[in-house]
């Protein structure tokens, strides 16, 4: 099953299935004080402040269910009624998991309401365990509401660590020869490798950013990226000009790990979007892409000089 974004026209549909699930499985474990507050308005504005992270399962304008993190934390998890016991659940909590993963967190966390016994059943079953009950502390509109909840927490640890880091000289000639064997394409990445000089030069600039994933001591995936200072505000956007992962270490969201480290140096640069392309028929490409940003369809043209 496929885990997007959310369609900026999904903002009311989502506060709806948010405010009927919450109903559901909170209101008749919580205290009556916190059930006034909860109203399909404040789920609305709440859903308006998390909107641009969630991510949604089912078609758009007609969501199934959707999660959104915070730091450590699997904050938010919710399943339309008729959508449970079909899968949604686990193919978001599996997605939410590999995110937590490719950020880098060892042990991710989640509050589930004390008495939501569907629920817990439900994180049981997906590994998750119960470390005991904690005060949650609540935001509100005049304050802090303090609710007792179950803390559950789960290794995020595949067995392998996988780190990400902007690549040094070295790191940089092993994402080379990763991208030549990755698209089949030597003659392009190992027939004229530039200098070390023009490498370093290329490395050290303002104006690009390659990204290693390193695991098993050597450099198994990554991206190569530039940063193009806009010229209409004082701003800068990124384009990703290559992103691959070495065969025998893919399905582990490493280029979602990759893509996560380019946000996070997009985000200490100030650069206020990062883009892609990837060609009609490469799938893999289009399903990872679509699960980290939203498609824009457009015409792609080379210019020769």
């Amino acid at each position: 099953m496929d885990i997007r974004y959310a369609h900026d026209s999904e903002l009311d549909v989502l506060a709806e299935l948010w405010y009927e699930s919450w109903q559901d499985g909170h209101a008749a474990v919580v205290p009556e004080d916190l059930k006034r507050i909860r109203t399909p308005e404040n789920f609305r504005l709440r859903m308006a402040n998390m909107f641009t992270s969630l991510r949604v399962a089912g078609p758009v304008g007609k969501p199934l269910g959707f999660y959104a993190l915070k730091d450590d934390e699997l904050s938010q998890l919710f399943v339309a009624a008729q959508a449970r016991g079909t899968g949604v659940a686990a193919a978001l909590i599996s997605h939410a998991e590999a995110e937590l993963a490719a950020k880098g967190i060892k042990t991710a966390w989640l509050a589930c309401a004390v008495g939501n016994e569907r629920a817990a059943r439900f994180y049981e079953k997906s590994g998750w365990k119960n470390t005991g009950t904690v005060v949650s502390e609540i935001p509100i509109e005049d304050g802090i509401f303090h609710l007792e909840v179950w803390r559950y927490e789960k290794s995020m640890n595949s067995g392998k660590t996988v780190t990400y880091q902007r690549a040094d000289l070295d790191q940089f000639k092993e994402l080379l020869n990763v991208f030549a064997e990755a698209f089949e394409d030597p003659e392009h990445y190992q027939s004229a490798v530039p200098s070390d000089d023009y490498l370093t030069s290329l490395l050290t600039a303002d104006n690009f950013i390659a990204v290693a994933a390193v695991a098993d001591g050597k450099v198994v995936g990554g991206l190569a990226a530039y940063v193009l200072k806009k010229f209409e505000q004082e701003r800068s956007e990124i384009y990703i000009y290559d992103l691959a992962v070495l065969e025998e270490y893919r399905r582990r969201h490493i280029a979602t790990g990759s893509i996560n480290k380019l946000r996070e140096i997009a985000r200490e640069l100030g650069s206020y979007v990062i883009f892609v392309q990837a060609d009609h028929g490469d799938d893999p490409a289009i399903k990872l892409y679509e699960s980290v940003g939203t498609r824009e369809d457009v015409l792609h043209f080379d210019i020769i000089p």
